[in-house]
């Protein structure tokens, strides 16, 4: 029974959509301008880098700190994992958005963190550096996302685990598609333009 708590807890706070309420705060619905997605990239087109800013870190934080305390509590790996897709369902379907919201890159990077930080880093650096040389947030998320699980497989070699961020990866790169379209029509935003 205190899993189900702890999913049902998870799946509540990955449903806490920090982007809004920080584009709120400035004044903005985030889901009137730009791409109209709560994300923080969308929240920095819309509301400034500071805004958009401290979006991420909080959706970094809702994957990062449940997956760190049930791993502190001593839940088995495969429910650990379970927390992790609970909080990630719950930013990409919030229930107090009638069950829309996020992308989900800013959460699974605090998830992979707290299954292994220095794999979190790696995907860290690896997003960064394609953002910098393309310029394109959705290229680099794709890339990164796409790539978690593998390495992930590489140093860990648990099957579970793998196949929940496979499930991660396949839902983050299927809420990318209208970015895909634009990325091949040459359309997508990148870093500093208006949208």
């Amino acid at each position: 029974m205190t899993l189900i708590y702890y999913l049902i807890g998870g799946y509540l706070l990955g449903s806490i959509p920090f982007g809004l309420i920080i584009g709120k705060l400035r004044g903005v619905d985030v889901r009137n301008t730009g791409s109209g997605n709560i994300g923080a990239t969308n929240v920095t087109r819309s509301a400034g880098w500071l805004a958009g800013s401290i979006s991420m870190i909080l959706d970094i934080s809702k994957g990062f700190v449940p997956v760190l305390v049930a791993s502190s509590l001593g839940f088995e790996p495969w429910q650990v994992v379970c927390i992790g897709l609970a909080v990630f369902l719950g930013h990409c379907w919030s229930v107090f958005l009638l069950f829309k919201g996020g992308k989900g890159i800013s959460t699974s990077l605090g998830i992979v963190l707290a299954l292994d930080w220095r794999l979190g880093l790696a995907c860290a650096v690896v997003w960064l550096i394609i953002v910098l040389v393309w310029r394109f947030v959705s290229l680099a998320s794709i890339i990164t996302i796409s790539l978690i699980p593998f390495g992930f497989l590489l140093t860990h070699f648990d099957i579970l685990q793998f196949l929940s961020l496979i499930g991660i990866a396949i839902i983050v790169v299927t809420k990318h598609i209208p970015n895909i379209r634009k990325l091949v029509d040459g359309e997508e935003y990148k870093i500093g333009e208006k949208a």
